[in-house]
Formats: structure tokens, sequence, C-alpha cells
């Protein structure tokens, strides 16, 4: 009996240690049914953009997020849409602003960590596409000013206000420099004269309703103004008086030749406006011209004749009749001569110009009626260079090479009528009523001068000084100016 009591003890303690070595086996693998104790969120925050910034084109997102066990992504909404996700500090995003409209939109950041906690950052900003046209037609003045440039531009529909802007030095970029209700602005912060500037405009009536930017459009200052240094004549018929000065000229000596149209005569003064003498009395003298041995060349409208005359002012040459056959003329205006003593005739009602050798023999003609280019109506001035002729009539100067041939045209949409024309140093000078325009040969204007300060100035000469020589025909008077 005790055997059998000794015998289910030790069983006992077998299964006891049996049961006892199963749990401490148990303890030594893991349970898959462990729950962390991690739940902290992870940190996350925008580095680009802030808050409230606007956007006119692509722009990039940049959030920085952290979490003691790691990130697993980022994901970024822009009002609820998924843009994209990142795994990979720095969480970057590229958004292309193509198809959304204008207008306040939320930016919403999500970062998720390694145990599946998240945090999320949200900031506003603004997307802003153009909403009207560009404005068109935009200009700069060009040498019309002493200390401004003027820029002007068509006025768009329903634009409240335009913001101007200007080129920085010679980069690419555009510096906004004001705003304005007006279809005009006015640059007075011009450092240079005569160097051009760049424009450009865009309607802004806020931030989020504004324009696509016009065509650029350069200006420039006029530099030095002119001084009027001396002026003679008045109304009369005796010497330094006039009862229609048109045209005038000057010679290699700068001595300056007056036409007295009505007063059938013409007029000698020397480089200083001192009166010389009165030669040639005829009926309605009009353009002057020199040759190279002293010659002066004299068309007469009433006869329809051009004269040579010699040093003594005596008619060696002339020729001509009223027609519209080669050599004969209907009216004259502004005559002119090259290096190798053609002569050149503005042939004014039969709307060309004729050119003849010293001799008076017809070389060549061209132009006829019209406002197509080579054609004329009532042409006026001209000015010959080494191998280029210049002509206006209304608005229009054209240019053609020594044979007639067409090579540019340019329309003077500000001006009314361009009178007769001058030629120095690469510069062109263009009476044109109450201003004279100076431009280089491309016609782009470098100076307006004496705006308004005349009351129809017909007749133009320079000088070997460059001083312009003015016939003021309203005024009856002669004035030189001096570049001060």
């Amino acid at each position: 009996m005790k055997k059998r009591t000794q015998i289910k003890e030790i069983r006992y303690l077998l299964l006891a240690f049996l049961i006892l070595n199963i749990s401490c086996s148990s303890n030594d693998e893991p349970n898959e049914n462990v729950v962390s104790t991690d739940t902290i969120p992870p940190s996350i925050a925008f580095t680009n953009p802030t808050s409230e910034d606007i956007f006119t084109e692509a722009f990039e997102v940049i959030i920085e997020a952290s979490d003691n066990e790691g990130i697993s992504k980022v994901d970024l909404f822009l009002d609820n849409g998924l843009i994209g996700s990142d795994t990979s500090s720095p969480f970057k995003f590229l958004i292309n602003i193509d198809s959304y409209q204008s207008g306040t939109y939320i930016l919403k950041g999500v970062a998720t960590d390694l145990e599946n906690n998240s945090s999320e950052s949200e900031i506003s900003i603004k997307i802003a596409k153009p909403s009207f046209e560009a404005p068109l037609a935009l200009s700069a003045s060009k040498g019309e000013f002493g200390n401004k440039i003027v820029v002007t531009w068509d006025s768009v529909n329903n634009a409240v206000n335009y913001q101007v802007f200007k080129q920085v030095d010679n980069s690419n970029e555009y510096q906004l420099i004001g705003t304005t209700s007006e279809n005009n602005f006015e640059d007075t912060e011009v450092q240079e004269s005569l160097t051009t500037y760049n424009y450009k405009v865009k309607v802004y009536n806020s931030e989020l309703e504004f324009g696509e930017f016009s065509a650029p459009d350069y200006g420039y200052t006029n530099g030095d103004e002119y001084d009027i240094v001396v002026s003679f004549g008045s109304e009369g018929t005796g010497n330094t008086q006039f009862l229609f000065n048109e045209h005038l000229s000057v010679d290699a000596s700068d001595n300056i030749y007056v036409t007295d149209t009505n007063g059938y005569k013409i007029e000698l003064f020397n480089s200083s406006g001192v009166f010389i003498e009165r030669f040639l009395t005829i009926n309605s003298p009009r353009g002057i011209a020199f040759l190279n041995d002293n010659k002066v060349v004299v068309s007469k409208s009433s006869q329809n004749l051009i004269s040579i005359l010699d040093e003594n002012k005596n008619i060696v040459n002339e020729w001509g009749s009223q027609g519209s056959s080669n050599g004969q003329f209907f009216y004259f205006r502004q005559i002119a001569s090259d290096s190798d003593n053609n002569i050149y005739v503005v042939d004014h009602n039969n709307h060309r110009v004729q050119k003849f050798d010293v001799e008076g023999n017809f070389l060549t003609k061209w132009g006829q009626n019209g406002t197509n280019e080579g054609e004329f109506n009532h042409p006026w001035g001209i000015a010959v260079t080494e191998d280029s002729v210049f002509v206006s009539h209304e608005n229009v100067v054209q240019t053609f090479d020594l044979n007639g041939n067409f090579i540019a045209k340019k329309v003077f949409n500000d001006i009314q009528t361009i009178y007769d024309l001058a030629f120095k140093n690469e510069k062109l000078y263009m009476a044109c009523g109450n201003v004279i325009l100076k431009s280089d040969l491309d016609f782009e204007i470098i100076q307006r001068i004496k705006q308004d300060e005349f009351i129809l100035a017909t007749g133009v000469a320079v000088n070997s000084e460059e001083n312009i020589i003015i016939s003021d025909t309203y005024q009856r008077t002669i004035s030189i100016l001096q570049e001060n």
C-alpha cells in the first residue's frame, strides 16, 4: 500500500515538472499576438511653400517629416485630391497648375510612420492664371522727351489697373515700376539719354485677376536739346525779308541759300545768318542743290526749268518744260545732287523723281501716284547719300538706291506731313511743320527737336558743324539751331 502511494507521488511530480517545462519553453518563443506600445504619431511640416503663397506656374512642394520609429510615406493632397506619395526624405512633389483654375486651395500633407501612426499638416495657397488678353499696340516714346519715356497701349475691356514693367539692365528680367488706371505711363527714372529701355505691360485688377504680358517695346530719351542761337527774317520784300520762304540749303562753306517763292528771289547769308546778297530774281524759285565745282542748281516752278549757275550766279545751263515726258516737269519741290554731280529732281505733280547728269541728260525716273512701295502722292523732300536716296511724301519717307530701286518705307503715324529732308553724318533730318525729326537711316527717331515751336517748318539743312538751319514759312524766319 505504501509502495503504491510512492509511485502515485512520483507520477504527480513528473506531471508537474512536465507542465513547468512546457510553460518555460513557451516563454522562450515570440508571441505574435503581443500589441505594440508605439502610439506616438510622426511630426510633419511644410518647408515650401508657405501659407498664402501665390503661384502662376508649376511649383515644388517640400515636406519635412520625422518619427521615432521611422516614416513609411508622405502623401500630398490638393483640395483632397491626391497629388502623390513619397517614401524617402526629403519628401518632394511637383504640382502643375495647368488643370486648375485661379483661386485659393488647401495643400494637405499626411505623414505615416512604420507603426501606421499618421499626422497631417495644412496650408492655404493661391493659384493665379491670366484672365485677360495682353494689351495691344504697346509703344514707348523714342527721342521725344529730354527726361522721360512715355509708354502707351490700347485699353483692355474691364481692366481696372495696369502694371508696367521695365527690363533690368541687360538681363531677361523685368521689374515692376508702376501701376496705373490709364493706358499710358511716364517713366521719369531714365538714367541715360539715347539709351534704349524695354517695357511691357499687363492688366492687374487683383492678385487673382490679371492678364498676359504685352509684347515688349523699347524707348529712349532725346539727349541734349537744341538751342536757337540765331534767328533772322521778317515779312516784306527787302533784304532779309521774305514773303514765302519754303526751301533752303547750305553750300560747302556753310553759306545759307534761301528761296523766297513769292518774293521772286534767292538770298544768300553766311553761316552766322549775316546777309551777303540777293540774286536770281525769278518767279517761284524752289529747291537748291550744289555741285562739286561750287555751281548752284535751282528749280523754277513757274517755268518748269532746272538752271545751273556758276560761281558768279550766271546761268550756264538749263533744261525742262511742262509735261510728263522724260525731262519735263509739273511743279517742283526739293532737289539734290550726289558725289558724281548727278541731279535728282522732285517732280511734285507728276508724283515722281527724275535723275539727270550735270549736262541735263535724262538718266532715269521712278514713282507714280499711289501709296504702295515706290509710289508717291505729291512728293516733297529728297536727300541723297553715297548709296541711297530718301524721298518724302505726306507722312511717309521711302529709301531707294541711286537708280531708284525700292529699299524701305517708313510711315510716321503721329506726323501729318514731312516736307524737306537733309542728310548729315549718317543722320536724317525731317522738317515736319511743327517739329524737326532726327533719325538714323533706318528711321529710328533719335530726337524730336523744338516740338510746337515752329508754325510751319518746311525747309531744313545741316551744316558742317551739324547745326540745323530751319525755314519757318509762316513766321517768315530762318533759325540756326545748335545742340547744347
